[in-house]
């Protein structure tokens, strides 16, 4: 089991809906430790939303090729 939070304040600032362009969210992900209140860090992941986040996260621990679908407008 693995636990998400959104760290905002990487950005600097409070996230507002009204933006065009929706920009890539971090995500801690901690892993509880039996005996110990407070579980451990495992790293940072960022995704658009937290079901992406999910998605990322369970494929990097499984240790399989990630691919991200871009949104039009990317360059290469």
């Amino acid at each position: 089991m693995f636990y998400y939070t959104r760290q905002w304040w990487l950005n600097g600032r409070t996230p507002t809906r009204s933006k065009p362009v929706q920009q890539p969210q971090p995500f801690t992900v901690f892993q509880p430790t039996p005996g110990q209140n407070s579980p451990t860090f495992l790293f940072v992941i960022h995704a658009y939303s937290l079901k992406q986040a999910r998605a990322l996260v369970a494929a990097k621990v499984a240790g399989e090729t990630i691919v991200v679908p871009v949104s039009s407008g990317a360059s290469r």
